[in-house]
């Protein structure tokens, strides 16, 4: 990976992905975001790889978009450059992805970590949108994604202000998954990657899009997706090996198959 990256296999099964920008607080370069895109690619191709993490080096997760990029962009010239191909791509990562979050986490940073299946936070993280005082909203999914998960209000509440929530009211509304202490978010992280890796892989697999899917398709939809992705899996090797384990009362090895 480039320089502002860094791509490590910490562990067992786990990818580690590093934001690495600190002088800049990780602000997400076009550069930066195209490699977290590349990194997600190569680790959910990589069949040795069950889940991933994505970190912010020097204590920080990631302070926002890179504004002076921003600045230097031509009106009208957003959408047609880097940065909504390699936002899809991230979002197309189709293994368990957890954020572990210190420090800021606002903006496109904190897009980047609702871009993440379960937040897990330090006790001095602080989550925000606060594109509004720059005349802007969010443009990588802020908004859908906290109407989601907060509801109406509280996510206008949240866009439309400049508060920051800590890292315990984040917990309190959903937003994270769990709070740890500071500087111990990372190692937590990869504890649950860790374990996450060590479970059915296609099931996993399945089970996230089948989530994805609970968010945007009406009930009747999701739940015909259900039958059919678990009568998929039923037909695995991995269905077979769960229950056999299951019976025989011992821990399963799963082959992804």
């Amino acid at each position: 990976m480039g320089g502002t990256l860094r791509l490590e296999r910490p562990a067992e099964g786990v990818g580690l992905v590093v934001l690495d920008r600190p002088e800049r607080l990780n602000a997400l370069s076009d550069e930066l975001l195209t490699e977290v895109a590349n990194a997600l690619d190569a680790l959910d191709a990589d069949g040795a790889v069950g889940a991933a993490v994505i970190a912010g080096a020097g204590g920080v997760f990631a302070a926002g978009a890179d504004l002076e990029a921003f600045a230097a962009t031509e009106p009208g010239a957003y959408l047609a450059g880097p940065r909504p191909a390699a936002w899809r791509r991230i979002w197309a990562f189709g293994k368990p992805l957890l954020a572990a979050v210190e420090g800021h986490c606002l903006g496109g940073g904190l897009e980047l970590a609702l871009s993440a299946d379960l937040i897990v936070a330090g006790a001095g993280a602080r989550f925000g949108q606060p594109e509004v005082n720059l005349g802007l909203m969010p443009g990588a999914g802020g908004v859908q994604r906290l109407v989601r998960l907060l509801g109406y209000h509280r996510a206008l509440a949240l866009l439309w202000d400049e508060r920051r929530l800590d890292a315990e009211a984040a917990r309190r509304l959903g937003l994270v998954h769990r709070v740890v202490p500071r500087g111990r978010a990372l190692p937590a992280a990869l504890r649950l990657a860790r374990r996450l890796a060590g479970k059915a892989p296609l099931a996993l697999r399945r089970i996230k899009a089948a989530a994805r899917l609970a968010l945007e398709a009406p009930l009747p939809a999701g739940l015909a997706h259900d039958f059919a992705s678990f009568s998929a899996l039923f037909a695995t090797a991995d269905a077979r090996e769960g229950i056999r384990a299951f019976l025989e009362r011992r821990p399963p090895r799963f082959s992804g198959r």
